[in-house]
């Protein structure tokens, strides 16, 4: 169980949901080009932003030691193209010996000017996994802004951020600005799980995201879990997951995935259970 924590962890896909939104085309579905009218663009960029993939946070530097934790007197590792991580954990051993049901791990991560793959990162992260009774809970805060710069983008993830695991169970508080574009998140709570086909099933519980000062809220009051988002070990959304959200306006937006990465967003306006408008687009 140890072995699968990450160190240097945080919520990619908290990341990715708004650089998911800096690139990339809708494209609508042509059999349905006579009955089907457009959505905003800020719903499609939204719905974008739902999930990205890992990829884009391979370059993120690691723990990577021999040890499963860093010492209390810290390490320090250099990244592949210059700069340093030092890492620094409050392990002890003997705690875990004598208490392997109930015990803290808090790790300290910090990129000093980076430099991985073309990406340099700065910035400082806690990270505290408690195990108790035979459950992992890991709570990542940002304890600086954390800076990832690339060729493509500038990401600044804003001090205070913070992703608490407890399961399955994932809540996200993060403010991250990529180019000038602001994303927030707030107790935004989901549930991610694998089954035994390697196939990952994702949906929103509850809370809300704020997209440049746009606001959408997790419709509560339809049960996504009887409809997860699914994805194969390739990332790719799979056919037949639904979500529905609202929007400052108390307008519904239905999200469908109704194609190997491709989304059917539709947009109920005046709340009378009609659908006013829809679009296909791009997923991936």
């Amino acid at each position: 169980m140890l072995k699968s924590i990450k160190l240097f962890s945080f919520s990619a896909m908290a990341v990715l949901m708004i650089v998911g939104c800096q690139g990339g085309s809708s494209a609508a579905n042509p059999n349905d080009q006579q009955t089907e009218s457009k959505v905003p663009e800020d719903i499609k960029s939204f719905v974008k932003a739902l999930r990205g993939t890992s990829e884009s946070m391979g370059n993120l530097p690691e723990y990577d030691g021999e040890s499963q934790y860093p010492s209390s007197d810290g390490e320090i590792q250099n990244c592949s193209n210059g700069g340093e991580m030092r890492f620094v954990s409050d392990l002890n051993s003997t705690q875990m010996t004598q208490n392997q049901n109930d015990f803290n791990i808090t790790t300290t991560s910090e990129a000093i000017n980076c430099i991985e793959q073309g990406t340099t990162s700065n910035g400082k992260i806690q990270t505290i996994i408690q195990f108790k009774d035979g459950i992992t809970t890991s709570t990542t805060t940002f304890l600086t802004d954390f800076t990832i710069k690339s060729p493509e983008s500038n990401i600044t993830i804003k001090k205070d951020s913070s992703v608490l695991v407890e399961g399955d169970i994932t809540t996200e508080n993060m403010e991250i600005v990529v180019d000038g574009k602001t994303f927030k998140s707030i107790n935004l709570k989901s549930k991610s799980t694998t089954d035994d086909n390697d196939l990952t099933h994702e949906y929103d519980i509850s809370g809300k995201e704020i997209i440049d000062g746009k606001t959408y809220i997790v419709d509560e009051s339809y049960d996504a879990s009887q409809t997860p988002m699914v994805y194969d070990d390739d990332d790719n959304l799979l056919k037949g997951g639904k979500a529905r959200y609202k929007n400052e306006q108390n307008q519904t937006i239905y999200v469908e995935a109704v194609d190997k990465n491709k989304i059917e967003i539709a947009l109920d306006e005046d709340g009378d259970g009609k659908v006013d408008s829809k679009e296909i687009i791009d997923f991936k």
